[in-house]
């Protein structure tokens, strides 16, 4: 049964449902069991030890969540146990390519079911002798033993949805290679910006894109000692900053850039306004992807007349000439700042978004 293609592509699809799913989590310090299960299956997907038991969770628990008759304790078919299967073929053909496209996480093993340590029959307690990290047996052994004695089939799933978590805990910490070119065009780059921006990210894009460009012409044109931004989920107010990104000289704020994925309205602006105030800050820009309210020529005018100075563009029409100041050099400069960007500040997901964006040039 697991090595049938129906097996195996029950599994694969059920393995892209689940991870898609913890990638859309809004919270991603929830648990889906407690403690000490989730903190043995944290250590056994980051176990130092032995590499291979740290695809071997996702396996043996991915295949009995597809058939629960199945004990997730085997590792072969000629095991004795009751509902042996080959754990080996479902590694390969699932849990090998699915490594492979999240930046190795588990450690770039191309056969680790191979290895020395998982030729033995079963995850059993006699077969710890055989195997020189008994510690990451043991805890393998004890998870594995939870589900079975339970024999739960929701409880097997929770268990499943903790496993890819902590996975997706350890890939947030992987640095993602990133295939920039070594030349690209004013067309290019312009194509590659619009397909990131056009991709739901909560903002982030918008705001990566937007930083980098500053980030590039206030390093090329030495317009700036310092560009400042931080999380997007982070608050204005708990983190000090009155916008998403500052642009500071001689140790003063002197733009201070909002970033915006929708519709910008007055009352948005004015909130802006009002912190821009408090600190001295003179010069606010608005950066835009959507619309932007008609009432805002008037709202410009009045506030100049005050002092301040507020400037509305849409990102791309913004970044466009810019592209073109900046040359080749500068445009390869600009893709290498949004990939530093991401990597200090956004989640896998947009990370791997732009690395295939990149590949696809």
């Amino acid at each position: 049964m697991s090595s049938r293609p129906e097996f195996i592509k029950l599994c694969k699809e059920e393995l892209a449902k689940s991870w898609a799913d913890i990638i859309e989590l809004d919270d991603k310090d929830v648990s889906f069991v407690s403690d000490p299960l989730r903190t043995m299956i944290k250590e056994c997907v980051n176990n130092k030890g032995t590499k291979s038991y740290r695809y071997v969770l996702p396996t043996q628990i991915l295949a009995k969540v597809i058939d629960p008759s199945l004990d997730s304790r085997s590792l072969m078919a000629a095991s004795t146990l009751p509902g042996a299967f080959d754990a080996r073929s479902l590694c390969h053909k699932v849990i090998v390519p699915f490594d492979k496209e999240n930046e190795n996480v588990l450690g770039g093993s191309s056969e680790p079911y191979v290895n020395n340590p998982l030729r033995v029959p079963s995850i059993t307690k006699e077969n710890m002798k055989q195997q020189k990290d008994k510690e990451g047996w043991r805890k393998l052994y004890s998870i594995l033993g939870n589900i079975e004695e339970k024999n739960d089939e929701e409880f097997t799933k929770l268990v499943f949805k903790q496993v890819l978590l902590e996975i997706y805990h350890r890939l947030s910490f992987t640095r993602v290679a990133y295939p920039v070119p070594m030349r690209i065009s004013y067309d290019s780059t312009k194509k590659i910006l619009t397909e990131f921006l056009n991709i739901p990210s909560g903002g982030e894009h918008p705001v990566v894109i937007t930083y980098s460009i500053f980030k590039t012409i206030g390093e090329k044109f030495g317009l700036y000692d310092e560009i400042k931004r931080e999380k997007i989920n982070a608050s204005d107010s708990s983190t000090g900053m009155i916008s998403d990104i500052q642009c500071i000289s001689s140790g003063n704020i002197v733009l201070s850039i909002e970033v915006k994925d929708k519709d910008l309205t007055i009352e948005q602006a004015k909130s802006k306004l009002k912190d821009a105030r408090t600190q001295q800050v003179s010069s606010l820009l608005f950066m835009v992807q959507r619309g932007i309210d008609e009432r805002f020529g008037n709202f410009i005018e009045q506030e100049f007349s005050s002092g301040q100075n507020i400037y509305l563009f849409n990102i791309l029409d913004f970044v466009s000439p810019l592209l073109v100041l900046l040359g080749e050099s500068g445009r390869i400069e600009f893709l290498r700042n949004i990939c530093e960007n991401l990597d200090k500040f956004s989640e896998i997901k947009s990370r791997q978004i732009w690395a295939k964006l990149l590949l696809e040039i």
